[in-house]
């Protein structure tokens, strides 16, 4: 099981930003878990990372609703995209206080084989 690791992320709605507190997230091979709380109310959060890097969030808000979050990941320290309620949308983005490349993209190097495509065009 992967070590939680603190990070700080914000969601837009409407042009005005939200931070969201008390942010742990965790990536374990293709699983991503973590918890928090925002202006809305306390959080749990669970996805699936693709190997393109992509990322598909379900942040379930206890005793509320469910919002979708999808987007890319860096491999490094930085997941971004669009959250989706119905037909609500707007930008997010959760950075990794502690980068996961050691953890992560070692990981994913040693899986892939090699001339293969992370998601990193530099």
């Amino acid at each position: 099981m992967a070590e939680h690791k603190r990070c700080t992320g914000w969601w837009k709605q409407y042009n005005h930003r939200e931070e969201m507190e008390g942010l742990l997230i965790s990536i374990d091979g293709n699983s991503i878990s973590g918890s928090g709380y925002d202006v809305v109310g306390m959080f749990i959060l669970s996805g699936i990372l693709s190997e393109d890097l992509s990322v598909n969030i379900l942040k379930q808000y206890i005793d509320k609703h469910s919002v979708n979050y999808k987007g890319q990941f860096d491999g490094i320290s930085r997941m971004w995209g669009l959250w989706t309620i119905d037909w609500m949308a707007g930008p997010w983005e959760i950075q990794f206080r502690e980068k996961t490349q050691e953890s992560y993209v070692s990981e994913k190097e040693d899986i892939m084989p090699s001339g293969t495509q992370t998601g990193d065009n530099s």
